[in-house]
């Protein structure tokens, strides 16, 4: 089983490892299969990758929306990246994209004025919104996925994938939370580490975390 951090490190350098491995967390929990519906606001539990890979084309087919794998990965952005229903699967296609993403919303953060730390949060908001703000909330779950403290006091532990707002899920056959196969497609392993002290700024209300590189 190959750490989260190592494939994200190869995959998506253009992000620091940690910061992906958060994102990770908060978006998939690590389940590769992992699927959020837009359209139909439902989480989707397939059996196995090719239930999940014929579950996706049919709804992109039908023309809904769908987050998918480790870095939930929105549909909408499939053709930006090279990403089909199969590949989008693979975890470091995926994660690739999600890197992208977040190294591109980092970008749009820096061009409208905000700098270090300040950048990524906002970087985060837009991951998650498509809007530099307004989503404070998501970003403050990926700095509590890092261990870092904010003020809302999210924690490692209850920064989970947004539980997507106790929304109906949605089962492949009749197996409602179903065990993803551990073969071919491997899981990887959300590997917490301690929280990291904090260290004030001069501007005050602002803590150190990993950024991108």
């Amino acid at each position: 089983m190959i750490p989260l951090p190592q494939i994200s490190a190869e995959c998506a350098p253009m992000v620091a490892a940690r910061t992906m491995a958060a994102i990770v967390q908060v978006e998939s929990g690590g389940r590769p299969l992992a699927m959020w519906n837009n359209s139909t606001r439902s989480m989707v539990t397939p059996g196995g990758r090719a239930q999940a890979i014929q579950y996706l084309r049919k709804a992109m087919a039908a023309g809904q929306r769908v987050d998918v794998g480790l870095a939930q990965v929105d549909t909408g952005n499939f053709a930006a990246f090279g990403l089909t229903p199969r590949t989008a699967f693979n975890a470091c296609a995926n994660l690739r994209a999600g890197g992208e993403i977040l190294h591109m919303d980092w970008q749009q953060a820096l061009a409208s004025g905000y700098r270090g730390q300040q950048a990524l949060y906002h970087a985060f908001e837009a991951y998650n919104s498509g809007r530099l703000r307004g989503d404070a909330q998501y970003a403050n779950r990926i700095l509590g996925a890092a261990g870092v403290p904010t003020s809302a006091g999210c924690k490692p532990a209850g920064c989970k994938p947004a539980a997507y707002g106790g929304l109906r899920p949605v089962s492949w056959g009749n197996q409602v939370n179903a065990a993803l196969p551990t073969n071919p497609f491997p899981q990887f392993r959300w590997q917490a580490k301690p929280a990291q002290a904090v260290t004030p700024a001069s501007s005050g209300g602002s803590h150190s975390w990993p950024v991108l590189p």
